[in-house]
């Protein structure tokens, strides 16, 4: 099953309330949360999340675009963000990571950009709840035509 997810890292910084009471009829909402070492781009810290969380009433989901992914993991679990997905590359030991959220009651996942080979994940297959691919929606609708 395929499912898009709006994500907050599009929304308009100066004006995020603003922007999640627009996306009150959505189930749930993605946190792309970026340290600006494993990409060049930094989205949001903790504050901001923790302020996000206490908001919105919708599921949110988080993609850890960090260097060091382990630090995150109880900070998210313990404000209710249950479904969070690691890349393999930025994960000293993913298996570990994975169990972690696991052992938790969370949904671990594993993510990939669309150029990268989803062939890592298998090692981790009975590890993982779900597998996020990332693509440029535009991107892609633009090269279907």
């Amino acid at each position: 099953m395929i499912t898009i997810v709006p994500s907050l890292a599009s929304a308009d910084q100066l004006n995020l309330e603003k922007q999640l009471s627009k996306l009150k009829k959505v189930k749930n909402i993605h946190l792309d949360i970026e340290d600006g070492n494993f990409v060049n781009n930094i989205t949001f810290g903790m504050k901001t999340i923790r302020a996000v969380a206490a908001f919105t009433p919708q599921a949110l989901d988080a993609h850890l675009l960090v260097m060091d992914p382990e630090p995150w993991i109880d900070q998210l679990l313990a404000l209710g963000i249950k479904k969070i997905a690691v890349h393999i590359e930025s994960a000293r030991y993913p298996a570990v990571l994975l169990h972690k959220i696991r052992t938790a009651g969370g949904q671990a996942g594993l993510a990939f950009n669309c150029m990268a080979s989803t062939d890592r994940a298998l090692p981790y297959v009975d590890d993982v709840d779900y597998v996020l691919i990332i693509v440029n929606i535009m991107q892609y609708f633009m090269s279907q035509n």
